[in-house]
């Protein structure tokens, strides 16, 4: 879980120039994580007793600032939350695009990055337009998509572990239907 749950981290490896890089820069992450969970569940422990009534979890840090901390100093912690949100929503679609462009549709590598213009614009575009469309808040979205991602992957995954014959059309078939199936069960 500490190499690829996240989309930043994921495409720093997919970017190293080695297998040695990325295995140095492991512990560093490993280290940074840990520093960054314990500070967040201290805070929001803490946060429980300063602002009991706090309705959504979710909000905790803006909500705080904006109570107890100057104004300047909320701009710069909410500009941090929006920063973070557009990284990662920037790693999420270099990586889709990398794998539509590169592994699903088979173009070589050139080392140009313009190829990928026309991919990660229609996904952005496709995102933006998913984002209106669902509703909910970071938890509920982030079980259903792990809830779908499960079901689209795991056949896959169970087919190449398990050494069933199968082929690259009949991988992508299942992670079609099972993410199909996953949304049709959700939908109704």
């Amino acid at each position: 879980g500490f190499g690829l749950g996240q989309p930043q981290v994921l495409t720093r490896y997919m970017s190293a120039a080695s297998p040695d890089e990325a295995q140095g820069a492991k512990w560093i992450y490993i280290g940074f994580v840990q520093y960054t969970w314990i500070v967040m569940t201290l805070f929001g422990v803490l946060l429980k007793g300063v602002m009991p009534g706090l309705k959504d979890g979710e909000t905790g840090l803006a909500a705080f600032f904006s109570a107890y901390m100057p104004p300047v100093l909320t701009g710069v912690i909410i500009a941090d939350i929006f920063a973070t949100i557009a990284a990662t929503s920037n790693s999420l679609m270099v990586a889709m695009a990398q794998t539509l462009r590169y592994d699903l549709m088979g173009a070589r590598r050139d080392g140009r990055g313009s190829d990928l213009l026309i991919p990660t614009t229609v996904i952005g575009l496709g995102t933006m337009a998913l984002s209106l469309v669902i509703a909910g808040n970071v938890v509920t979205i982030a079980l259903a998509s792990v809830s779908i991602l499960g079901a689209g992957l795991a056949p896959s995954v169970m087919a190449r572990i398990l050494g069933w014959r199968h082929s690259p059309a009949s991988i992508l078939a299942s992670i079609v239907v099972g993410a199909g199936a996953a949304i049709a069960w959700k939908v109704a």
